[in-house]
């Protein structure tokens, strides 16, 4: 009997073999949650899917995610070929449109000027961006399943210290977001003994909670509560190609839209951002932990400035 054991042989796979399709196989696949675990695991990053094909002007980005212990965005790139001068130039595109912190491009092999390229960005740029290359491979074992493999060919300088200090601070951050959660747990059972339909929501990891989407498309508008330790504030929160118009048409009606709700409104236009605003402040929040003061105000607030400015903004579509 032999005492030498028989070791199988891993082989490359051609990655079009797992996924035909860029888009329609490989940045779906990677989304998927454990997936995306996966990536985060190699890199040192814990990483949540906020959107696939996320819309950048004419344009999409492959995947827009986030930094859960930071709660920056983080923009994935996909590339199943050989990186080329064609993706480093949406890369830049998409992060700048998406306002992208942590920038990961996946190729099944990176040519050396987009490696340089990508050190050259973590060396220019300020410390809280980072840009990743990462090559993906496919492997397998005689007929065993596929087993993907990101190999980072790119990453920031002093990458693996900034990785120990985020794993010594994560417990706190997940502590703070599991509060948040809490507030916004209660405040969802307030909420719909009051008449708010916020079933099936899941409460939010931070200060923001969107409460009904009013309309959506180019003229996408949605209200929105905040929270910070100097105000309350509900806010109509305009998105989208046609949110100036929108914005214009809701302030000629300013005046019967503060005499609906008999207080001033903060309007913020705000040109050259992606957002506008218009924005009902309130008071400090209750302190020694009595909510119930902050809930009453958030709810009737909502209310009434939904009320009042849902006539002058068109059926939700």
């Amino acid at each position: 009997m032999s005492s030498v054991v028989k070791l199988g042989k891993l082989e490359l796979v051609d990655l079009r073999t797992a996924w035909p399709h860029e888009a329609l196989n490989f940045t779906k696949w990677l989304a998927e949650n454990d997936n995306l675990a996966m990536l985060g695991e190699a890199l040192g990053l814990e990483l949540t899917c906020e959107a696939v094909e996320k819309a950048v002007d004419n344009f999409s980005a492959d995947i827009l995610a986030k930094d859960v212990v930071t709660d920056r965005w983080v923009l994935i790139e996909n590339q199943l070929e050989m990186t080329d001068h064609s993706h480093l130039g949406q890369i830049l595109t998409y992060a700048a449109g998406l306002d992208a912190e942590t920038i990961i491009w996946i190729a099944r092999e990176f040519r050396e000027p987009h490696r340089a390229a990508i050190d050259y960005l973590n060396r220019i740029t300020a410390p809280e961006f980072n840009f990743f290359g990462v090559q993906i491979e496919l492997l397998r074992i005689g007929d065993s399943a596929f087993a993907p493999r990101f190999n980072i060919l790119a990453k920031p300088n002093d990458w693996s210290k900034s990785v120990s200090a985020r794993a010594a601070g994560k417990a706190a951050v997940s502590g703070l977001h599991q509060e948040w959660q809490d507030y916004w747990s209660d405040f969802f059972t307030v909420a719909e003994d009051r008449g708010l339909n916020l079933k099936n929501r899941v409460p939010p990891k931070e200060g923001w909670c969107r409460i009904e989407q009013l309309c959506s498309g180019a003229r996408n508008a949605a209200s929105w509560l905040h929270w910070s330790d100097k105000r309350l504030r509900v806010l109509i929160w305009l998105q989208g190609e046609e949110r100036l118009d929108l914005f214009d048409e809701l302030y000629a009606a300013k005046s019967l839209i503060e005499s609906a709700i008999d207080t001033p409104l903060s309007w913020e236009r705000l040109e050259h951002k992606k957002s506008s605003f218009i924005s009902l402040d309130g008071p400090t929040p209750a302190a020694d932990d009595n909510f119930t003061l902050d809930y009453q105000w958030y709810i009737d607030s909502v209310t009434r400035l939904t009320a009042a400015v849902r006539p002058y903004i068109g059926a939700k579509q």
